[in-house]
């Protein structure tokens, strides 16, 4: 009898040290998820990287996507808008565009071009560079235009209508916005590629570009 009653003990023992065990394995598999869940909330959390300010200031109620004009800062065009006509020192032409892009990355791929209103013939080289937005724009983007200084007869002729196309993507390619905007040519104007060294000055409305960019 007094067997029994110690096989009994024991085996009441060896249980109890299962369930303890088992209990230990649980709690430790609950506190990896709980690590897990933690982390991955912090990276929500901390969300993409934002723009950096701009000289420029901020433009209030700012669409999400919109194509403008400027060297320095974005400014914005109406359909049909008259725009300088620039020639610079390696005696091409271009067009100044510009974007707002406020809930963009800070850093996005950009391809400009420009082509003509009636009949979608392109007009000048296509390019694609990496831009950083600050306080949702950025401006000094090209669009290349027909034309040499070295021939003046060769570039196109005051009045023409053009489409302004950018198209914006992430650095590893993927689609984010794309548009267009009707511009007419005005009178050519020549481009000096001036700089202004000053921080504290450059880059700001009706100014020159820093020469750090």
């Amino acid at each position: 009898m007094m067997c029994r009653w110690l096989s009994l003990a024991v085996c009441l023992t060896l249980v109890s040290a299962c369930s303890e065990d088992a209990g230990e394995v649980g709690s430790g598999g609950g506190t990896d998820t709980s690590t897990a869940t933690a982390s991955a909330a912090s990276t929500a959390a901390a969300g993409p990287e934002e723009q950096r300010p701009s000289p420029c200031g901020e433009t209030p109620n700012a669409p999400e996507f919109e194509i403008g004009t400027g060297e320095v800062c974005y400014e914005p065009l109406v359909e049909g808008q008259v725009v300088p006509h620039i020639t610079g020192p390696q005696g091409g032409y271009h067009v100044w565009a510009a974007v707002l892009c406020p809930a963009c990355p800070p850093k996005v791929s950009a391809t400009v071009f420009a082509t003509l209103a009636e009949t979608g013939e392109n007009v000048g080289e296509v390019t694609t560079r990496v831009i950083e937005l600050k306080s949702g724009q950025a401006a000094g983007l090209l669009a290349y235009l027909l034309g040499s200084t070295a021939d003046p007869a060769s570039h196109l002729p005051e009045g023409t209508e053009l489409l302004v196309h950018v198209e914006l993507a992430t650095l590893a390619g993927e689609p984010l916005y794309a548009g267009q905007r009707l511009e007419v040519l005005g009178p050519v104007e020549i481009w000096l590629n001036q700089c202004d060294p000053e921080p504290s000055t450059c880059g700001t409305p009706g100014g020159l570009k820093c020469c750090s960019d």
